[in-house]
């Protein structure tokens, strides 16, 4: 079931108590359902937001989750829900307790001790204590399912092992918005699946672990097993399900190849080839992550023939009228979703590639999401209610007769207009608040501009912020940042220069992560 349909499940008020903490401004703002439940979604399939709600969360919120996802279509009755977890958290106990499932030859010593100081502090794990956790499991070679071992042996079950300890974790991953109590059922959203594999260490998906395994030869297959202790019987297909079903990282998988064997598997899916070892891997494993591969296989089946062109119904004079409201940023996602538009140049420069490209309005304004659309038709006096495809034609529609409006043209008068203006002034009295905070800080970084005094108000305010919350920012407030992580640096070393070295930069999940010291 997909995240919005969950969503759309809810009552508003509970859609606003999920969205609490989650959506900035929602305790000012009183958002329509329709952009309430696409924000929302929006944010709950951050990779950053689902790893920061999972970071090696206590027993039993693993095997909640892992018991959901392997179940069709992801949910589960919740009748006898809570014993089974139950149960099989005991019998994970005795069995870590005794080793089962460990591999014969590792110490696992050190990572226990680590595991418990951990936890002595509150009982939980936070998120720098996670990637440090990450870290030592890389160079121990502990794999996640040897984690999950460990973290229930006897020794450490005083710190998690309560009376409620069963509750606790469901609520937690209730309130995350990844468990979802839906008509008797405990269900997870299928988008949320890969990324919450993701989390876990599993970097591809079962599918895509499937097709990167089909690259290597048998033998190399039977060595991989031999490395993890596996039985290495049965044909290449029976291997590549044990690699699977054991949790074999695709890193440590495909770090026991050879060069030769990586290259030549990167050939045939069409990843690069050139580079360390590591290069080639982390290449082939983003290339299979992204499924390029099934879009290389794809377009090769097709001969990279060119899309059909399809017919605009409005004149150009039209067309600007409807586009030029959208943001640089906005017009950068239109083409980049798209292919043979080109992406470079000015904000009217885009415009015309759009507008030269062999697509339909309506397919260039289905690349916006809701919310985008939501403001679009606010921006141009039209009704705003109804579906995403709603929208759309009512934009192509009244614009289909375009002549240029008079000084004397009104606002539509109905119920959805009001909404629409009214939204718009609480998004505006927002954009003041954030003035206001600039203003402040004007006075001790007079060497900045004002779209960097913006994006610093958000850092020093929330402390942290990732590369693609850079980059929202930038669409929020329409900045001219064309290219965000450099215009960063740049910011960040005008503040070093002044004596100001307030940001720490980190890489976090091929993105940079902006810190506030």
């Amino acid at each position: 079931m997909k995240l919005n349909d969950i969503l759309n499940s809810y009552q508003i008020e509970s859609l606003e108590q999920l969205a609490t903490g989650k959506i900035q401004d929602i305790d000012h703002i009183k958002l329509p359902r329709e952009v309430l439940v696409d924000e929302l979604s929006n944010h709950l399939l951050k990779f950053y937001y689902i790893q920061k709600s999972l970071s090696l969360r206590n027993p039993p919120s693993y095997l909640i989750l892992s018991k959901i996802i392997d179940e069709p279509d992801h949910k589960i009755s919740v009748k006898g829900f809570k014993d089974a977890i139950k149960k099989n958290t005991e019998i994970f106990i005795k069995s870590a307790t005794k080793g089962e499932g460990l591999r014969s030859k590792k110490d696992y010593s050190l990572y226990l001790k680590m595991l418990q100081v951990a936890w002595e502090s509150d009982s939980s794990i936070d998120l720098s204590e996670y990637r440090l956790l990450m870290a030592l499991r890389d160079e121990l070679d502990i794999s996640f399912k040897e984690h999950i071992i460990l973290e229930h042996h006897e020794s450490l079950t005083t710190y998690w092992f309560s009376e409620n300890y069963y509750e606790r974790e469901r609520n937690h991953l209730i309130a995350s918005g990844i468990l979802h109590p839906l008509e008797g059922y405990f269900t997870i959203a299928s988008e949320m699946i890969p990324i919450i594999r993701k989390t876990w260490g599993f970097s591809l998906t079962n599918e895509q672990y499937q097709r990167l395994l089909e690259q290597i030869p048998s033998h190399d297959l039977t060595e991989i097993l031999k490395k993890n202790e596996l039985s290495i019987s049965g044909s290449a297909a029976e291997k590549s399900i044990r690699i699977i079903e054991n949790y074999v990282s695709p890193r440590n998988a495909l770090n026991n190849l050879s060069n030769d064997i990586l290259r030549d598997a990167a050939r045939k899916i069409g990843s690069q080839i050139s580079g360390s070892k590591s290069d080639i891997i982390e290449n082939i494993i983003d290339f299979i992550d992204s499924d390029e591969d099934l879009r290389r296989k794809e377009e090769l089946e097709k001969k990279l023939a060119p899309p059909k062109p399809e017919e605009k119904v409005l004149g150009k004079e039209a067309f600007h009228q409807i586009f030029t409201p959208l943001s640089n940023e906005q017009l950068y996602s239109i083409a980049s979703g798209l292919r043979k538009i080109n992406k470079s140049g000015s904000k009217m420069n885009r415009i015309q590639s759009i507008w030269d490209s062999i697509y339909s309005e309506n397919t260039l304004l289905n690349q916006l999401s809701s919310s985008e659309l939501y403001d679009l038709c606010s921006k141009l006096n039209v009704k705003v209610s109804g579906s995403k495809q709603d929208k759309i034609s009512r934009i192509v529609d009244n614009f289909s007769s375009y002549s240029p409006p008079e000084e004397s043209d009104e606002i539509e008068n109905d119920t959805a207009s009001i909404i629409s203006l009214s939204t718009q002034v609480d998004r505006e009295k927002a954009k003041e608040k954030r003035s206001e905070s600039i203003d402040g800080l004007k006075v001790k970084y007079p060497y900045l501009s004002s779209d960097e005094l913006i994006i610093l108000s958000f850092i020093i305010e929330n402390k942290t912020a990732s590369g693609p919350v850079i980059e929202r920012l930038v669409a929020r407030f329409d900045l001219p940042w064309y290219f965000p992580e450099t215009q960063m640096n740049d910011m960040i070393k005008k503040m070093q220069e002044n004596g100001q070295d307030i940001i720490v930069v980190q890489k976090y999940s091929d993105h940079p992560l902006y810190q506030l010291k």
